[in-house]
């Protein structure tokens, strides 16, 4: 009778995998472009390679911080599922910026049986929602654009939304 190991390949624990996906970036003491390279290379070092990272002053003396990342994957069977996305967060003081004029936006698109399902997740202010448009792929980039603007309304976001050839982009009303 033979004994073999028995071999399997961890990554990470749970807990480890969860802290490898927040990044931490202190913005104290950062001019805006030093800011911008920082978060992109921080997300390039947790194998976001194609972000687009753009810092801001705001005549206001606030910041303005826009990230995106685009990705695709087929959920066929064939692939693994993609790693999730890390998340940012940025302090200053020792303490996370919350607060404020900020917003973040998730969109995914799910298609599925010739049809495609637009996702957003929006998180504003201490708000959240998320609106699901069916058939996005079949309406005009302004009837996309009220859906979404209604269901954020609802759930108590003021924010402006625009869609144009069928990319959203939502930002806080000012």
């Amino acid at each position: 009778m033979a004994v073999k190991p028995h071999r399997e390949r961890v990554r990470y624990p749970a807990v480890a995998y969860a802290f490898d996906q927040i990044i931490n970036i202190s913005v104290d003491g950062k001019s805006a472009a030093a800011l911008e390279a920082e978060i992109r290379d921080r997300l390039a070092q947790a194998g976001v390679h194609d972000a687009q990272v753009s810092v801001t002053d705001r005549p206001d003396g606030g910041r303005e911080v826009k990230m995106t990342v685009e990705r695709e994957a087929v959920n066929d069977g064939t692939q693994p599922p993609p790693e999730p996305m890390p998340q940012v967060v940025l302090s200053k003081n020792g303490a996370p910026l919350a607060g404020g004029e900020g917003i973040a936006v998730k969109i995914k698109k799910l298609k599925a049986n010739g049809s495609t399902t637009l996702i957003v997740e929006v998180d504003s202010n201490g708000k959240t929602a998320k609106v699901e448009v069916p058939n996005a792929d079949t309406q005009t980039d302004a009837a996309i654009a009220d859906q979404i603007s209604a269901q954020l309304r609802q759930a108590g976001i003021d924010a402006k939304v625009t869609v144009t050839n069928g990319k959203v982009s939502i930002e806080p009303n000012k």
